[in-house]
């Protein structure tokens, strides 16, 4: 019995002071999240669970040859110093705790991506916090070494006491284990495959139809461009004067209370491209939802993907799927090619206008931009530098570059959004113009610039506030009067882009014999 007891006694006799600082590394940033969102209880069921599995992992170390021990410690605690930076970048940066969400992210993420992410975003500020914390981790084991000697008998069997508390608790939430250290390793290796939507087809029945239809429909999305910097919505900068020559021409109509259905280009496109809602979460797959592709098919329109942004990262991108489901689809560069420097929009229009000689059938084109996207100063030529840092005196020096390469690829943006349009202007043509979601830039606080925090109300707010256009051209105009007097009537309409697969369907005249395919259009009097 007596040797029993010593054999668990073993890591707090042997080796406390690196049983204490693994401890700490997969603990710290879970605890402190938990208690700072008033979660307390659950913090201390967390605290406990990562006292034991620092325990046990060191207890099954100990029974390893010398060397073989030596290597497994630093095997785990390099793993534990990976998780805790990883935790705290995305507290710093977001609010939340590394999660599957992030894991899947990074997962559909090609590696210039994640260079330009870091390049823009890691500063230097939160390397150094991190920093702070990982020496004082280092300090605090070098100090626990030093008085491990005078650790007795009864400091022994406390902490013993300690994990006998712990391993009840953890018993009694067995599952517990998913939102700690091993849990998020396990679940970062379990990042699901994104499936082939041409397996998941809902084949939805139409029970009625318009006579009269647009011969082309255009989507061009953007990317992380912000309501409130644009000029066209009354932003102090002119960043948009080639579309305010639409506006001057009746062409181009602004809407104002349009939202994002999320605030990563992810969640956004499962929610724009099909009828699933970010509220449905896994309560009904999105991958099972009648997509907006499927229904153009079954309408009789061809349709076409083009694309300045990356088909595949590490594995296949949600998005991709969906250009899988359209008749053609086309990336500048290659599938790979989103993020590279020289890939500027404007490489999207020799793509485009070999497709304009197809005038006997309707055609749908989703024209997906790089726009705005991070790093912001690779997002446009030099010859779009108009805004400098030093017109932006008002605001700190730490934001003044940021918010001028921010608003040059905006001005940038307009002028593409501004070409593409121009290419359908002589065809019976309507366009969408519309960001995936914008970005938190220095709304919700001085220092921050980049998606918006999911735990920050402000930061969300900001986040979602994207700009939404429609462009008629005058043929279209012409023959559609109906439908542009219901557009003139909408424009102050309350609306969220996951709805846009009924307003395409309004648009095109149909409904479905299923309920749930018949949900709200922009253009409803009521929303």
């Amino acid at each position: 019995m007596y040797n029993i007891l010593n054999w668990f006694l073993k890591p707090f006799k042997n080796d406390f002071s690196y049983l204490f600082l693994f401890f700490l590394l997969i603990s710290s940033i879970d605890v402190y999240h938990l208690i700072s969102n008033q979660l307390v209880p659950y913090a201390i069921y967390i605290g406990f669970h990562g006292y034991i599995t620092a325990y046990f992992l060191t207890l099954i170390g100990q029974n390893l040859p010398i060397k073989g021990y030596s290597f497994y410690k630093k095997i785990l605690l390099s793993i534990a110093f990976i998780s805790f930076i990883m935790d705290s970048f995305c507290l710093l940066m977001y609010g939340n705790r590394f999660s599957q969400d992030f894991a899947t992210i990074i997962m559909q993420t090609n590696i210039a991506e994640v260079k330009e992410f870091i390049e823009s975003y890691v500063s230097i500020k939160y390397l150094f916090i991190i920093l702070i914390f990982l020496f004082s981790f280092i300090g605090i084991y070098y100090i626990i070494e030093s008085l491990s000697r005078h650790i007795g008998r009864k400091l022994q069997y406390l902490a013993l006491i300690g994990i006998i508390i712990g391993t009840a608790l953890s018993i009694r939430n067995p599952l517990i284990y998913k939102d700690m250290f091993i849990g998020k390793i396990i679940q970062t290796f379990q990042t699901p495959t994104v499936p082939n939507l041409k397996d998941h087809l809902t084949y939805p029945q139409i029970i009625s139809t318009k006579d009269s239809i647009p011969s082309n429909i255009v989507m061009i999305i953007g990317e992380s461009f912000s309501k409130s910097h644009s000029s066209l919505y009354g932003y102090n900068k002119n960043t948009n004067p080639y579309l305010q020559t639409l506006v001057a021409d009746s062409c181009l109509f602004i809407y104002q209370n349009i939202q994002s259905p999320a605030t990563n280009t992810i969640p956004c496109f499962q929610a724009i491209m099909s009828t699933y809602k970010p509220e449905f979460k896994d309560s009904i797959p999105w991958y099972k939802c009648t997509t907006l592709p499927e229904i153009l098919l079954c309408s009789n329109y061809y349709t076409y993907w083009i694309s300045n942004q990356s088909k595949i990262g590490l594995f296949d991108t949600v998005i991709g799927r969906y250009a899988d489901l359209c008749n053609q689809n086309f990336f500048v560069g290659n599938k790979y090619a989103g993020m590279g420097r020289t890939n500027l929009d404007e490489e999207l229009i020799p793509l485009i206008k070999p497709l304009l000689q197809d005038t006997k059938s309707n055609n749908f084109y989703f024209i997906h931009l790089m726009g705005s996207h991070s790093n912001f100063k690779k997002r446009y030529p030099q010859t779009f530098e108009k805004f400098k840092a030093e017109d932006y005196k008002n605001h700190p020096n730490h934001q003044r570059e940021n918010l001028a390469t921010y608003d040059n690829s905006i001005l940038y943006n307009d002028s593409i959004v501004y070409e593409i349009i121009r290419l359908f202007q002589d065809k019976e043509t309507i366009a969408f113009y519309f960001s995936d979601h914008a970005i938190d830039a220095y709304e919700s606080s001085d220092d921050y610039i980049a998606h918006a925090k999911v735990t920050d109300p402000k930061s969300v707010e900001a986040g979602t506030k994207i700009p939404f256009m429609i462009y008629t051209s005058p043929l279209y105009q012409q023959n559609f009067a109906n439908e542009m007097k219901q557009i003139k009537q909408s424009l102050k309409q309350p609306f969220r882009t996951d709805d846009m697969i009924y307003t395409i369907m309004d648009i095109i005249g149909i409904t479905f014999e299923e309920e749930n395919l018949n949900g709200k259009s922009l253009f409803q009097t009521e929303y």
